[in-house]
């Protein structure tokens, strides 16, 4: 439906203006983004890739669009096409770690997590995630090295310090658990997910 309405406002807005560049459905695309409206952003990259599909970037903002949708499958395809381009694309292996964990195979996860940080070691992301995988593993100590780096890059996420103080509850760190939690609250003191003990 999302689509189908995306696709109809579209078609009487490219009705009205010149013949775009892959570059400039791009743009479009990433200014829907900002303003949440991925059903249009989906479009306006779809567009920039039936204009030259050998777009790396394009591919993999695609490849998050469907992560966020709960689309694995698609955003498998999208990031794949990526790594065929470019291998070394960190965000896309961030993006196939981010697939693997959602189909709860954490060992493929971790692989390609590591590989991402190998590449480009300040993906907040993949230190959180990672961080969730170890403390599914209970390696408590690998969790809080990974969580404590995601916020030595994003110092402003109220999550990364909930999930860090989760862990050290779990360890029995009952006074750092306690400082992490009030970190988080201090980020987002209405965030229901932080929890205070």
């Amino acid at each position: 439906m999302e689509r189908q309405k995306a696709l109809a406002a579209d078609e009487r807005t490219s009705k009205e203006s010149p013949v775009m560049s892959s570059e400039e459905f791009e743009r479009k695309g990433d200014f829907y983004v900002r303003q949440g409206n991925l059903p249009m952003a989906f479009l306006q990259y779809d567009k920039a890739l039936r204009l030259d599909r050998n777009q790396p970037d394009i591919h993999y903002k695609m490849g998050r669009l469907f992560l966020e949708k709960g689309m694995a499958e698609e955003a498998q395809k999208e990031f794949l096409e990526v790594l065929k381009i470019n291998p070394q694309h960190a965000q896309a292996l961030e993006g196939m770690g981010w697939v693997s964990f959602k189909r709860g195979d954490l060992e493929k996860a971790e692989k390609n997590l590591q590989r991402a940080i190998a590449l480009e070691d300040t993906l907040w992301q993949a230190h959180h995630l990672l961080g969730v995988i170890h403390d599914r593993q209970q390696n408590y100590e690998e969790a809080i090295h990974e969580y404590k780096k995601a916020i030595s890059i994003k110092p402003d996420q109220a999550m990364l310090f909930n999930n860090l103080g989760i862990c050290f509850l779990l360890k029995g760190d009952y006074n750092d658990a306690l400082g992490s939690f009030l970190e988080a609250l201090k980020l987002e003191a209405s965030n229901d997910r932080v929890q205070i003990i």
